[in-house]
């Protein structure tokens, strides 16, 4: 009886080395609405997910570069009344100053991303951060294609490393 005992213990010891794995989190983000309006980013009229952010110094930002979210025509777009308020909420790796780097070896820069035509026009002077991550905008900015959309700016700021700069953030976009 002892040996079995013995055994049990020394399997369980075993056993519980390998069952402890890593840990982490995922995050599930979404919206329900009653309005299906696809947004798609835009850059210089073209659909584009890609941000060409240029160079900045370690003292000088990057010139601001223009992209926006906008209808891609497909949905019920169309629908959207005038005062309808749209919703965009950002989320990855904000924090109090920005986008922050995922990758690449300019680690301590960041992009600032500014809205230009958001409702609430204070939102338009700060960038969007950690603690600032939605943007409200009008439904008539996404009624067609070629409506305005959700405009907005990116300015990369260097800091003391250089080096190339990489990172994503994604958008969820509620009908109000």
């Amino acid at each position: 009886m002892k040996k079995l005992l013995a055994l049990s213990a020394l399997s369980l010891a075993l056993l519980s080395g390998t069952a402890t794995a890593a840990s982490g989190d995922i995050r599930f983000v979404g919206a329900v609405t009653d309005v299906t309006c696809n947004v798609v980013p835009s850059i210089n009229g073209s659909v584009n997910n890609v941000v060409q952010l240029g160079t900045a110094s370690t003292t000088v930002p990057a010139t601001p570069v223009d992209f926006s979210l906008k209808s891609d025509g497909a949905g019920d777009c169309a629908s959207l009344a005038d005062g309808r308020v749209v919703n965009i909420t950002f989320a990855g790796s904000l924090t109090d100053a920005g986008l922050a780097s995922q990758s690449g070896l300019a680690t301590d820069a960041y992009v600032e991303i500014k809205s230009k035509n958001s409702s609430v026009t204070a939102d338009n002077a700060i960038a969007v951060t950690r603690g600032s991550d939605t943007r409200k905008f009008t439904g008539n900015l996404f009624k067609t294609s070629t409506a305005d959309g959700a405009q907005f700016q990116a300015q990369l700021v260097g800091k003391t490393q250089v080096g190339d700069y990489q990172s994503a953030i994604a958008f969820v976009v509620a009908y109000m």
